[in-house]
C-alpha cells in the first residue's frame, strides 16, 4: 500500500501486465473542492474503469453555494460507499476516516466518523484487499440502532446485469456476494449526466445498490470483484 496524495492510497496493482488497479480515499470531507467520498475505492482493469468515482459535472452557481451538496456528484450516495441507516456522509473537516491497518495490497479504514450522528454508527471498518485475480471488500460494522436498511453503492459505466442471486455481471467482470447477506438492484443514472460527464465517461452510468438484509447491529459482510 502506497500513498498517491495526502488522502488517496494506492492499494495495489496486480499481475505482470498491471491488469488490476485499486485505490482508496481517506482524509476528511473538508477539502478544497470537496466531495463527500471518504473511504471510497475505485477499480480499473486492463487500464479501463470498472468501479468509478463519477467526478464533477459542469460548474454552475450552485457548485460553490450553500446548495453544493444537493448536487448528486457531491453526495456519498453516488460514490462507492455505504448509505448507513438511510444517511449519507456529511461535509466538513470533522467528518473523517482513520487508518486501522495498512499492509501490502490491503488497507482498512474506519469511516464511521464521516457520517452524522443520525446514522447511528459507532464503527465501520472497510477493508479493501487486492488478491491474485480479484478485489475483496469487507465491511465490518457496529450500529447503535437500526433505523432503516443499509445500502452499499457501487458506480460503474459497464452495464451491470444480475445473472442470479449473488452474482452481478459487468461485461467480462463479476461482482460476487452472499445472497444470504445482500440483495442487489441496478439503477440507470444516465439521465443525470451532463455534457461534461458524458464527455468523460460516455452516455451510460449505473449504480449497483447492495442492500443489507440482516437487522443485526454488529455484522461482517464480504463481496468480491473479479
Amino acid at each position: 500500500m502506497q500513498k498517491i496524495t495526502e488522502n488517496i492510497y494506492y492499494v495495489g496493482v496486480n499481475g505482470r501486465n498491471k491488469s488490476l488497479f485499486v485505490a482508496m480515499k481517506g482524509g476528511t470531507n473538508g477539502e478544497s473542492h470537496n466531495h463527500n467520498d471518504v473511504g471510497e475505492f475505485v477499480v480499473y482493469t486492463d487500464g479501463e474503469p470498472l468501479l468509478i468515482d463519477p467526478g464533477v459535472g459542469e460548474y454552475t452557481s450552485k457548485t460553490f453555494s450553500n446548495d453544493r451538496y444537493s448536487i448528486w456528484t457531491m453526495q456519498s450516495g453516488y460514490h462507492n460507499l455505504p448509505q448507513i441507516n438511510g444517511h449519507d456522509q456529511k461535509d466538513g473537516k470533522q467528518y473523517r476516516a482513520c487508518i486501522v491497518s495498512q499492509q501490502k495490497d490491503r488497507l482498512t479504514l474506519d469511516i464511521a466518523g464521516a457520517y452524522p450522528k443520525e446514522a447511528a454508527v459507532s464503527s465501520w471498518q472497510r477493508t479493501v484487499n487486492l488478491k491474485k485475480k480479484l478485489v475483496s471488500i469487507t465491511e465490518q460494522y457496529t450500529l447503535t440502532e437500526r433505523k432503516a436498511p443499509t445500502h452499499l453503492m457501487l458506480m460503474t459505466t459497464v452495464k451491470p446485469t444480475i445473472t442470479k442471486a449473488g452474482t452481478v455481471s459487468m461485461g467480462r467482470h463479476t461482482l460476487s456476494y452472499d445472497p444470504a447477506q445482500l440483495t442487489a438492484a441496478i439503477e440507470d443514472v444516465s439521465p443525470l449526466l451532463d455534457p461534461l460527464l458524458t464527455g468523460m465517461w460516455g452516455a451510460q452510468m449505473y449504480r449497483i445498490v447492495l442492500t443489507v438484509t440482516s437487522e443485526k447491529l454488529t455484522n461482517k459482510i464480504q463481496y468480491q470483484v473479479q
